[in-house]
């Protein structure tokens, strides 16, 4: 009787150990077309350095258009 319940639960063992190794491959996975995804996402932003926080207020298309003008 107790054999039996040693061999269910090392069975068990042996599922949980397959199921984990599944799920850290898919994690895996996962990251890796989340940073392609980021990485995407950054390389169409245009990034203005050298300006006080803030300094755009609440209007920043119009701030940036400005500042181009007044630049060019």
């Amino acid at each position: 009787m107790m054999e039996g319940s040693i061999v269910e639960l090392q069975s068990e063992v042996g599922t949980l150990q397959s199921q984990v190794v599944q799920a850290t491959s898919t994690v895996g996975r996962l990251e890796a077309r989340l940073e392609d995804a980021e990485g995407k996402s950054r390389r169409n932003n245009v990034r203005f350095l050298g300006f006080p926080e803030r300094a755009e207020g609440s209007a920043v298309e119009s701030f940036v258009e400005s500042w181009i003008k007044d630049v060019l």
